[in-house]
């Protein structure tokens, strides 16, 4: 269920972060309000198939990443409820026997692949020459 929050929410930022591009800008290879939003969203789909698939790890690493993940902006402050809230109830899932080493692994990949698209994606952010016409 609280992933499911999370992917409403995700929507919402995208909504909010078009909202706010009134002015004519640089032309972006990839629309901030697609962008950030989808990495929200991928948090909101880690914690759904974590519940789902009974992986406590998986889901308490996607409420991690929702509580790190507002330090992009403001606007991404309202995503350390359902982080919080991700990582207490990750911890009561009770896992299926015969994981217990995978578990840890599977996550921290997760985690990571989730931070390097959004460092890859802040780094395709640059200055560029342009004129608004």
């Amino acid at each position: 269920m609280v992933g499911v929050v999370v992917l409403g929410l995700a929507v919402a930022l995208g909504v909010f972060i078009h909202l706010q591009l009134r002015d004519p800008g640089p032309p972006e290879d990839l629309p901030r309000a697609l962008a950030i939003p989808a990495l929200y969203a991928t948090m909101g789909l880690l914690a759904i198939i974590g519940a789902l698939q009974r992986r406590p790890a998986i889901v308490v690493g996607a409420g991690m990443l929702c509580v790190v993940g507002t330090i992009l902006s403001v606007a991404t402050i309202e995503f350390v409820v359902p982080g919080i809230l991700l990582i207490g109830l990750g911890s009561r899932i009770g896992e299926l026997s015969g994981r217990r080493r995978a578990e840890p692994l599977i996550a921290a990949v997760a985690v990571l692949l989730v931070v390097g698209a959004a460092i890859a994606l802040l780094g395709m952010t640059e200055g560029r020459c342009w004129q608004a016409s």
